[in-house]
């Protein structure tokens, strides 16, 4: 039990100091969506800045993702990455 404690990126979500964008694909199985879910629960209870993007129908390889889920991913990549990268 300690040892997957010790390796749970849950424990260690406090330690996020830049905002972040969860996508998953609610098919998927090695990242299931619960396990997503989790995460963003959790980082939103710490106050983290957090988006949590789910696509039905889809697995884990967004390469293989239907193409108006595959847009709208990298749509909202894009977005994120404008609002959050900041040039000096």
């Amino acid at each position: 039990r300690e040892i997957y404690i010790a390796n749970s990126p849950l424990f260690f979500l406090d330690k996020a100091h830049t905002p972040l964008l969860l996508i998953v694909g609610m098919q998927d199985v090695p990242v299931t969506p619960s396990q997503a879910e989790e995460a963003y629960v959790a980082l939103k209870l710490l106050g983290k800045e957090v988006t949590l993007v789910e696509y039905a129908g889809e697995g884990h390889a967004d390469s293989r993702w239907t193409y108006p889920h595959r847009l709208d991913e990298l749509q909202r990549i894009l977005q994120f990455f404008d609002e959050h990268l900041k040039s000096p």
